[in-house]
């Protein structure tokens, strides 16, 4: 509209006049959940976490140097499900039909995809805080 006037919240002055944005908090944070839960042994819940970081970061395309780590989490979460769902006499709960050894690596994975998602994170912060400035 002619004549409306803008202004920015006061509770983030420091984004006066930016496109500064970064990266989703959610992926972030469900990348730690997911391995904390892996690591835990809840195996079978870290799905959830894990379906939230590669949904966020395929559809973000900020985190375009996320989704290998996303991919590669969830191709490990797709593969367990399906080894325990085709089993010929599968253990009662998916942690219970996992090696330690393969619990450990899909943790290492869960960690290199939640560290991948807070170094873009803050590359985007500081490159918005770099960035020029538009005149007022």
């Amino acid at each position: 509209m002619p004549g409306t006037v803008t202004t920015t919240p006061r509770s983030r002055p420091h984004l006066a006049g930016t496109a500064h944005r970064p990266g989703p908090l959610a992926t972030t944070v469900a990348a730690w959940s997911s391995a904390v839960l892996l690591a835990g042994g809840f195996a079978l819940v870290s799905t959830l976490p894990t379906a939230v970081v590669a949904v966020g970061a395929w559809r973000n395309p900020r985190l375009g140097p996320v989704r290998t780590w996303a991919t590669a989490l969830a191709t490990g979460q797709v593969t367990l499900l399906l080894v325990w769902l085709t089993a010929a006499d599968p253990a009662p709960s998916l942690s219970k039909s996992l090696d330690p050894v393969v619990v450990a690596a899909m943790t290492a994975v869960a960690v290199g995809t939640a560290a991948a998602c807070h170094l873009q994170r803050r590359r985007l912060r500081d490159a918005g805080r770099s960035g020029a400035r538009r005149p007022r």
